[in-house]
């Protein structure tokens, strides 16, 4: 059997250290592909519950003051000046 090839089993990375790809064993690789998602999947649950709590923070927050505009009286009076108020 000359031709065949066993399939690869092995995850290779690549080591700047030793300017070469490090095989690694299967089971570690898939422990390390398991620690990978773990660790996204708690970045990604922590990031949406400070994003919940400020969402809750920012809605019980007292309105802002706006400005209150006095009414205009229908008829402009003649001593007030043309421009109207600058406030």
């Amino acid at each position: 059997m000359e031709g065949y090839r066993r399939p690869i089993l092995f995850t290779s990375v690549y080591d700047p250290l030793l300017h070469r790809a490090r095989v690694i064993a299967p089971k570690k690789s898939k422990i390390i592909h398991q620690q990978k998602l773990k660790k996204n999947l708690e970045v990604q649950i922590r990031s949406k519950i400070e994003h919940d709590v400020t969402m809750k923070a920012a809605a019980n927050m007292p309105k802002k003051l706006s400005l209150l505009k006095t009414p205009q009286p229908d008829k402009p009076e003649k001593s007030a000046p043309a421009g109207g108020s600058k406030a």
